[in-house]
């Protein structure tokens, strides 16, 4: 049994992928479901619970159909058969873009900096900072103090301060 909060993948976004690569024209959850030959309510779920994921990525985009003169505009927000089409010129993004800015930042603060100003200059989340700013640590590259008082263990890294960059090196 898997553990707890952990989940099995089962490579349907790869298949919804492909299926939906091949597609020109406009197409439904249920299509896709046609398409892949999914035919247990559960597995047709999981289908229309992974759009979403693909509409924030950018991948699907919902296709705008003509107005349907006997429906509200609230019922037609409503209606299940929403029709989306495949972004063909969606890439993936390229993985390790906000570590070369975060060390960019580190390198124009100064000596002293906090993390919340490594942050806002990166403009890269909060718990990635934290954790490159971890690692350094650990490594020696950077010596944190705690910027005139001890963290306390409700706000365990939100007041450490960094200094003295003791040479960061090329990663």
């Amino acid at each position: 049994m898997a553990e707890v909060g952990s989940y099995k993948k089962t490579g349907l976004a790869a298949r919804m992928r492909e299926w939906m690569k091949g597609r020109k024209r406009p197409f439904t959850a249920r299509m896709i479901c046609d398409g892949l030959e999914i035919s247990g309510w559960d597995e047709r779920q999981k289908v229309h619970n992974s759009i979403p994921d693909f509409l924030k990525r950018g991948e699907v985009y919902q296709h705008q159909r003509g107005q349907i003169s006997n429906l509200s505009p609230n019922q037609q927000k409503r209606r299940q058969n929403k029709q989306y089409k495949y972004n063909h010129g969606w890439r993936k993004a390229p993985k390790g873009k906000d570590k070369p800015r975060i060390l960019k930042a580190m390198y124009i603060s100064a000596m002293e900096f906090a993390a919340s100003d490594i942050e806002r200059l990166s403009g890269a989340g909060r718990n990635h900072v934290e954790k490159i700013i971890k690692s350094l640590v650990t490594d020696g590259d950077l010596s944190s103090s705690a910027g005139g008082h001890a963290p306390r263990e409700s706000e365990p890294s939100t007041c450490i301060t960094l200094r003295t960059v003791t040479g960061l090196r090329s990663r």
